[in-house]
């Protein structure tokens, strides 16, 4: 069996990966990729947010989410990479 991929950008235009809390190996990682772009003249921020937007694809490890229909967004005001304690919305 082969793993369901998120749709392409046309299906979902704005769309974006997040790491879950929960994929520690994975998250802990991000501050050396950070690291290694910088070396490169790469611009690039880590970017933390308990409410990304609406989740249109999750597995173990990741959401691809949409900005939120209603513009709002929790980005950057939380100290936490995605909550994955939340009901998976826009199945």
């Amino acid at each position: 069996m082969t793993p369901a991929r998120p749709p392409g950008p046309a299906v979902n235009p704005g769309a974006a990966a997040w790491f879950k809390v929960t994929a520690v190996e994975l998250v802990e990682r991000v501050d050396g990729y950070l690291a290694l772009l910088a070396e490169h003249r790469v611009e690039c921020e880590r970017i933390e947010s308990s409410a990304p937007g609406t989740i249109v694809y999750e597995d173990a490890y990741q959401v691809v989410v949409t900005p939120s229909r209603d513009g709002r967004s929790n980005i950057g005001r939380t100290t936490d990479t995605l909550d994955n304690s939340r009901a998976p919305q826009g199945r």
